[in-house]
């Protein structure tokens, strides 16, 4: 999730092979030639949304995800930095409406009073209204970023400035998202629906390490990329390794872990314990080795 800043962020961080976190993944889980086979196996099909994106389009599809799945209110602590208003829309777009406990026209909010009253399983009866919330949401990050971190806070006009523009980026990228979301509701969207009820953005280490999805007890990570490069492909397997082992150490109840490949509509699905155990070659202890990791994270010196 590209909210992983503060520390620099596991993501990024995976990116450099000699990075400690990532030295020490590669160290203590070499055998990953069988979960290659596997993902080739299933990405042997050709890709289904084809149509190239901004940058902004892969934080924007997640967002799209966790908005029409969220079982409870979506990124409520997004929410609360947000002019009462704008988080009202978002809501309302993801299927929530006011449960009648709490006053509605007040701000800040954080989606307390608010219940879902679409049923996860049915598709949004305005789905372009969704993409545009979740455009609104990933062209705000930054801003949502440094108000949630506490380091700047920011009146609501400076939302309502930076939301004057997002019309006409939306439609730039509408085509794109649209793509997405066409594989997603057909072929990704029932798969990921049988995991169980959807949390968004668990996290796992503050500021450092924050998961996609929670689905049941499966943690979920969204790659919108091409993942045409065995580097890609392991950068997503020591990912969502990662957030598998850091999410036991934080006390998550987590038992797998996914990996969906948007462009594909494919959810590869792994038990977290037999995968670990597979890549090391050898039993593996998760509650030992997430504190191993989290150790390799905390200790890694400042700003790598």
């Amino acid at each position: 999730m590209r909210g992983d800043k503060g520390l620099g962020g596991l993501q990024q961080d995976l990116k450099w092979p000699a990075h400690p976190v990532t030295a020490w993944l590669t160290a203590r889980f070499p055998h990953r030639d069988a979960w290659r086979r596997r993902w080739q196996l299933r990405a042997a099909e050709p890709e289904r949304a084809t149509t190239s994106g901004p940058a902004t389009l892969g934080k924007a599809f997640e967002y799209c995800v966790g908005l029409d799945l969220s079982a409870q209110v979506p990124y409520a602590r997004r929410l609360a930095c947000l002019p009462g208003e704008h988080a009202r829309w978002l809501l309302s777009a993801a299927g929530f409406a006011p449960d009648g406990t709490q006053p509605v026209n007040t701000g800040p909010m954080d989606g307390s009073g608010w219940r879902r009253v679409r049923p996860a399983g049915a598709l949004p009866s305005r789905p372009a209204r969704l993409r545009a919330a979740a455009w609104y949401l990933a062209c705000l990050d930054d801003l949502l970023y440094e108000d949630e971190s506490g380091r700047n806070a920011r009146r609501p006009v400076a939302y309502e400035t930076a939301a004057g523009g997002l019309r006409p980026s939306f439609r730039r990228a509408a085509t794109a998202l649209r793509s997405l979301w066409n594989v997603y509701a057909t072929a990704a969207r029932p798969p990921l629906l049988t995991l169980g009820p959807v949390q968004t953005a668990p996290v796992l280490v503050p500021g450092y390490a924050t998961g996609d999805l929670l689905a049941g007890t499966t943690l979920v990570e969204i790659k919108t990329g091409w993942l045409d490069s065995p580097e890609d492909v392991d950068q997503a397997l020591c990912q969502v390794l990662a957030y598998g082992l850091l999410a036991v150490e934080s006390q998550h109840d987590v038992t797998a872990v996914a990996v969906y490949a948007a462009r594909f509509g494919m959810v590869l699905v792994d038990s977290l314990e037999p995968l670990a155990c597979e890549l090391a070659g050898g039993r593996v202890d998760l509650a030992t080795a997430g504190a191993d990791l989290r150790a390799v994270v905390e200790s890694r010196p400042a700003g790598k």
